[in-house]
C-alpha cells in the first residue's frame, strides 16, 4: 500500500517497477494457495469455534475485564473465537474476490456470465471488496496482535514454547483443563 512512498525514494522509480512486478507476479500466483489453505485452516479449527452460551458470559465479563476472577472459557475463549469468524468471513471474501481477480474470465464463465456482460463491473466490485476486507484484516490483526502477546499475561510464552502453564491454562480456560481431564489427559 505504501510502496510509492516508501520505496520509490530508496530504489528509484525503475527499482520500483521491477519490484512491483516480481511482488504482484508472487502475490497472484500464491493467491489460489492462500485460498486452498485457508479452506483447510477453517476445516481444522471450526468444530473449536462453535459459540456457545460460555461465550456470551464471557463476553459480558469483558474477557474478565469487569467482575472480580477470570470467566470460565473452553480451548478457545469467546475472543477467539469472535476472531476466528471474523477471519473465516473477511478470508472467504479475500479469496472469492482474489480468484475473481486472478481468473476474471474463466470465473464469468463458470458463472455463466456471458465475456463483456458484467464481467467488468463484476471485476470492479471484486477490486472493491478485495481492497477493504484486507485492510480491515489487517487492522483487527493489530489488536489482535497486542491481546495475544503483551495485553495478556503469559500469553507471548504460550505461542514462542507452544505451551501454556498449567496454572495459566486453569486460569483462563479452565473448561478446557477439565474437559482433558475427562478423557484421562492429565495435563503437565
Amino acid at each position: 500500500m505504501y510502496g510509492r512512498l516508501v520505496l520509490i525514494p530508496l530504489i528509484g522509480h525503475a527499482g520500483f517497477g521491477s519490484y512491483a512486478t516480481v511482488a504482484k507476479n508472487i502475490h497472484n500466483y500464491l493467491g489460489p494457495a492462500f485460498c486452498v489453505g485457508f479452506v483447510i485452516m477453517i476445516a481444522i479449527w471450526i468444530h473449536h469455534n462453535i459459540p456457545k452460551w460460555v461465550d456470551v458470559v464471557w463476553f459480558f465479563k469483558g474477557g474478565g475485564l469487569v467482575g472480580s476472577g477470570h470467566p470460565s472459557a473452553g480451548r478457545m475463549n469467546g475472543g477467539e473465537k469472535l476472531w476466528f469468524w471474523w477471519i473465516v468471513t473477511v478470508g472467504l471474501v479475500v479469496c472469492a474476490s482474489g480468484l475473481i481477480l486472478d481468473f476474471p474470465t474463466q470465473i464469468m464463465g463458470v458463472l455463466g456470465t456471458p465475456e463483456g456482460l458484467g464481467s467488468r463491473e463484476t471485476v470492479q466490485w471484486a477490486n472493491t471488496l478485495y481492497a477493504i476486507t484486507a485492510v480491515a484484516r489487517s487492522v483487527f490483526f493489530f489488536g489482535h496482535a497486542y491481546i495475544g502477546t503483551v495485553g495478556t499475561e503469559g500469553a507471548w510464552e504460550g505461542m514462542r514454547n507452544d505451551r501454556v502453564d498449567y496454572n495459566w491454562a486453569v486460569q483462563h480456560h479452565d473448561l478446557w483443563v477439565e474437559e482433558l481431564k475427562k478423557k484421562g489427559i492429565e495435563p503437565e
